[in-house]
């Protein structure tokens, strides 16, 4: 691969232009030393050979001046060196890049271990024949994995002990069996509501979608809450018989499950949310 940047300046010719220019640095410093003498000894013109002295520090002033002229043309020349060599590090950084780039291809495409999922241009280099290619087996189609449903939580039974640690101005006269009917409802409530979320949207009515997005909606502020799974009363209504017709019973039952510390009551307005501690 041919790049288009000048051939960079060599460090014999750096090293070269570096000494020529110490060299006038050193010539220069004795001729100004020279010059600075001269000045000190000006009463001298009085002197027979003062004059010819001073003719003398004329023509080093004069060199001088040759000396920084040639000094000066050596630093631009450095300057423009320099100037050239930058030029060209930049070409090779930008060269190195490419060359990098096409490395790292051939190393992808062309590695032995993946020779045969290469560029898909190039030629099937393997001795496959056509009776190969009918007896190959048809590869089966994977079924998209399902989104697991949520467990659908429920509360266990009470029993006689359990029952029997609730106050008896808590409980009321409810019997075991009649707690343990209102905890069956519950259940009922929970089945039929959870049941309905786990359902895809895509079979779902668009009144169904509606009831959806009323459950999303008052369960946004307990989402990621101990008190996240919860029924409210319109579900009692619907989905409950003893729980619906006999508000004193459904007191009751509530109250002792709030005892137990099963269930927790949450108002905000209108909404009263049931929500289920532990089972």
């Amino acid at each position: 691969m041919a790049s288009n940047f000048m051939l960079p300046a060599t460090s014999q010719n750096l090293t070269t232009t570096n000494d020529t220019l110490e060299c006038l640095v050193l010539k220069f410093e004795r001729l100004m030393q020279q010059v600075e003498d001269g000045l000190e000894i000006r009463d001298v013109l009085h002197h027979k050979d003062g004059r010819s002295i001073y003719c003398d520090l004329h023509k080093k002033t004069v060199c001088l001046k040759g000396l920084l002229s040639e000094m000066q043309c050596l630093l631009d020349k450095q300057k423009e060196e320099l100037r050239s060599f930058k030029v060209n590090l930049d070409d090779i950084h930008a060269l190195q890049k490419k060359i990098d780039r096409l490395m790292i291809f051939a190393m992808k495409n062309f590695s032995p271990l993946n020779v045969s999922n290469s560029n898909p241009t190039l030629p099937n280099l393997s001795h496959e024949t056509d009776a190969d290619k009918e007896n190959a087996p048809v590869p089966v189609k994977q079924k998209p994995q399902t989104k697991p449903h949520k467990a659908i939580p429920s509360l266990n039974h009470l029993t006689e002990k359990q029952l029997q640690t609730v106050p008896k101005y808590v409980k009321g006269h409810l019997s075991l069996v009649l707690v343990n009917a209102g905890i069956d409802e519950i259940n009922k409530v929970l089945s039929k509501k959870y049941e309905f979320l786990n359902r895809p949207r895509k079979t779902l009515s668009l009144k169904e979608e509606k009831r959806r997005a009323v459950y999303l909606e008052q369960a946004k502020e307990v989402k990621g809450t101990p008190y996240s799974t919860f029924f409210v009363d319109d579900d009692i209504y619907k989905f409950t018989t003893t729980l619906k017709t006999k508000k004193k019973t459904k007191n009751d039952v509530f109250l002792i499950l709030r005892h137990l510390g099963r269930v927790k009551e949450m108002h905000k307005g209108n909404l009263t949310r049931y929500c289920i501690l532990s089972v």
